[in-house]
């Protein structure tokens, strides 16, 4: 089976090499933990291993986000102006999903990207609608937020749209902090291929743990590893 290296090595032994290629993967985490900024390390070294890719960013404006990463010496600006790296920033009052879908599979169809990264399904929740095409044939624009039933057809939607094309689908998603599901919508976990969650603790010291609970034809490592923030990025500590 061929797979999707993620540049970080500790990261790739926990899931018998890398991510199985045209996989969905879920990041969740609480605030903090370092969800985008691993979703960012990912995109960098597949950049860097020459894969175009496309990242969706509804909690960062794009500026914000190539500045948060700047401290890690990742420097997107040549993988921007040579359109490697797509950074798409939709409106953040309300998004259309179907809209969404549509601007992502252009993107995808025009440099032939292999990594989407959608940043986050949290927010999306919170802003995004399906538009309801009522019987006088008027799209009509849905007034409440989208259901769980939405947030599914989203990322089942993307998963049809690349199947069998090996694009690699990441989603990043706030964790339920009241430990009854892994994501806020409870639906990501379930739909995704993998998941990766990232845990801050805080116990008179803080740690951080990264922790490999799902990867559909895959070997995995379902230990809670430590790791850190260092000047290169994300690092696995060794001793897991």
């Amino acid at each position: 089976m061929e797979r999707l290296s993620t540049g970080i090595r500790s990261l790739d032994e926990l899931i018998d090499g890398g991510i199985p290629l045209g996989s969905s993967v879920l990041i969740a985490g609480g605030p903090g933990t370092g969800k985008s900024i691993l979703a960012m390390q990912i995109v960098y070294n597949r950049l860097k291993a020459g894969d175009n890719v496309v990242y969706l960013s509804l909690d960062s404006s794009p500026n914000k986000l190539i500045h948060q990463t700047d401290s890690f010496g990742w420097k997107f600006d040549e993988f921007l102006k040579d359109s490697s790296l797509a950074l798409l920033s939709p409106r953040v009052d309300r998004i259309n999903l179907m809209d969404t879908l549509d601007d992502i599979k252009k993107s995808v169809s025009e440099k032939q990207r292999k990594v989407v990264v959608v940043d986050s399904i949290t927010k999306m929740m919170d802003i995004g609608y399906f538009p309801i095409e009522e019987k006088d044939s008027e799209v009509k624009v849905r007034e409440r937020n989208i259901t769980r039933q939405d947030m599914s057809r989203f990322i089942i939607s993307l998963e049809k749209i690349f199947k069998g094309l090996d694009v690699t689908l990441f989603f990043v998603g706030e964790s339920d902090m009241n430990g009854v599901n892994i994501t806020k919508d409870g639906i990501a976990e379930f739909e995704c291929d993998g998941v990766i969650r990232l845990n801050l603790i805080n116990l008179g010291e803080e740690e951080r743990t990264l922790q490999i609970t799902k990867m559909r034809a895959t070997k995995i490592d379902t230990s809670a590893c430590d790791f850190q923030f260092t000047p290169n990025g994300i690092e696995i500590s060794p001793d897991r």
